[in-house]
């Protein structure tokens, strides 16, 4: 657990630099999901799908889509 509480805080200090990179969002979104922490797994997957939608990215943001429409 304290590897992924290091990944979530890095992910956040990526995004704090640069809101618009997918991969943070993508990651961090599939490693909230990894810890049943469905909440702030859609939160981070939605940002992430709303920043792929700003810069045109439709690949990435159905990526993203996909994983949050399997959220339980």
């Amino acid at each position: 657990e304290g590897q992924t509480d290091l990944a979530l805080s890095q992910f956040d200090r990526v995004l704090e630099v640069d809101a618009k990179y997918l991969a943070a969002h993508f990651q961090k979104g599939n490693t909230l999901l990894a810890l049943r922490r469905l909440e702030d797994a859609r939160a981070a997957l939605g940002a992430g799908i709303r920043a792929a939608q700003s810069i045109g990215d439709s690949h990435a943001a159905c990526e993203m889509q996909e994983v949050l429409d399997g959220i339980a």
